[in-house]
């Protein structure tokens, strides 16, 4: 499982295309959605949520990269019982899967200063 240390956030690496099948991905497309329909209803009520969606929006679409952020389960405990439940339903079929890989293609670049 993920480091539960509440200072440090872990990721985990997956192959999406291992994982999700088309209609799976189009339930995590309208989980998104979901989400993005509770910020727009609280728009008006509370402005400074707009760091919690951002990082929430963030963190739904990084699965479609192949990465799990760890404290994704917690930020859903934050939003309607519809949208928690179907984050939830997506962390536990990666989590089953057990599809973990190393990060592979990453390329470095050394900046070099030419001036």
């Amino acid at each position: 499982m993920f480091n539960n240390n509440p200072n440090k956030m872990s990721v985990k690496f997956f192959n999406r295309h291992e994982v999700f099948t088309p209609e799976l991905l189009d339930y995590h497309a309208d989980t998104i959605s979901k989400v993005e329909m509770i910020k727009f209803k609280q728009r008006d009520i509370n402005d400074g949520n707009k760091p919690f969606f951002k990082s929430i929006l963030n963190k739904l679409n990084g699965i479609y990269d192949g990465v799990l952020y760890s404290d994704l389960i917690e930020l859903a405990d934050n939003l309607t019982i519809d949208a928690k439940m179907r984050i939830y339903g997506t962390i536990a079929l990666i989590e089953s899967s057990n599809p973990y890989t190393k990060p592979s293609g990453i390329v470095h670049f050394n900046v070099v200063n030419s001036l």
